[in-house]
């Protein structure tokens, strides 16, 4: 899938190149080395992700003790041995063992399709079915109907091809990112999905595989049971420090001024050294003579 994926890279460049023709055959020549050196760099880029990832998959796998490392060096076997060491799948809440044989089977699906669709766009790149435009030139089917009548299932073949290669495409994105999510949960647990959404949207998870290769496998559920644990400790001021066992419960409002202090168990009167009131003795409201008042000379 990652050649596919590798392809459009020069596909893209050389459509902003402007390429000047003055024959349909000379159109149909440019075409054709195009497709070479499209199928040539996407080759070249292919084979160099390839090794990095079945390097990367080796290493995991002999640090796993599996036998079968080899798998990871071969075109789709590198996606079942990936499934291997990622083990059983999570997809939407249940556990599949076989999910890897099965991503394995729709990308072999999606491959077939596609170099299908090359031929036949190889095919297509004759002299006698192209036609000049002012801004260049271009296929044109109604040639290739008048001057190739017998191959009209082509052109109905070459839709089919097209529309099943989108529909597989999604697909194996879809199937991918369960295998992905599953395999970056136990590999690289701090960020899943960012690794996942590198290796199934661009054609680079054989260098990412790479990377991840001296990584410790983890149970990814006690990994984040760990972190919130550590959050909760770093943030235990919240539950310990002010809010609990400061200020309000353990400070002013609970132990100091309010409940053990003054109020609760201090004297009512303010002025209860100079003697009178609720607990020191006051002057009755009679208004006989005590010591207790500070006015008694008077």
């Amino acid at each position: 899938m990652d050649f596919f994926d590798w392809l459009a890279v020069p596909q893209v460049v050389l459509n902003f190149v402007a390429i000047s023709v003055n024959s349909a055959e000379e159109a149909a020549e440019t075409v054709r080395l195009v497709w070479v050196i499209c199928l040539c760099v996407a080759a070249g880029l292919y084979l160099i992700g390839h090794l990095f990832g079945g390097f990367g998959l080796m290493t995991m796998a002999k640090r796993r003790g599996m036998q079968n490392w080899w798998i990871g060096f071969l075109p789709f076997g590198n996606t079942y041995l990936l499934s291997k060491l990622a083990g059983d799948t999570d997809v939407l809440g249940k556990r599949f063992k076989r999910w890897g044989l099965w991503c394995m089977i729709a990308e072999i699906a999606f491959v077939l399709v596609q170099t299908m669709n090359v031929v036949l766009q190889l095919g297509f790149a004759k002299g006698a079915f192209f036609s000049l435009q002012e801004n260049g030139y271009a296929f044109d089917a109604e040639l290739f109907l008048q001057r190739a009548p017998e191959y009209a299932w082509a052109l109905q073949l070459d839709t089919a091809m097209m529309i099943s290669a989108s529909i597989l495409r999604i697909c194996v994105i879809v199937m991918f990112c369960f295998l992905y999510g599953s395999f970056f949960r136990k590999y690289y647990a701090r960020s899943p999905m960012i690794m996942t959404v590198l290796c199934v949207i661009l054609p680079v998870r054989g260098f990412v595989t790479f990377a991840v290769r001296k990584n410790t496998p983890v149970d990814y559920n006690a990994y984040m049971r760990r972190r919130m644990e550590e959050a909760m400790r770093r943030n235990g001021y919240e539950q310990g420090g002010y809010n609990q066992g400061g200020y309000n419960q353990g400070g002013y409002n609970q132990g100091g001024y309010n409940q053990g202090g003054y109020n609760q168990s201090g004297s009512g009167d303010p002025f209860s050294e100079y003697g009178g009131g609720d607990a020191g003795g006051s002057v009755s409201n009679g208004g006989s003579d005590s010591d207790g008042s500070p006015f008694s000379d008077f």
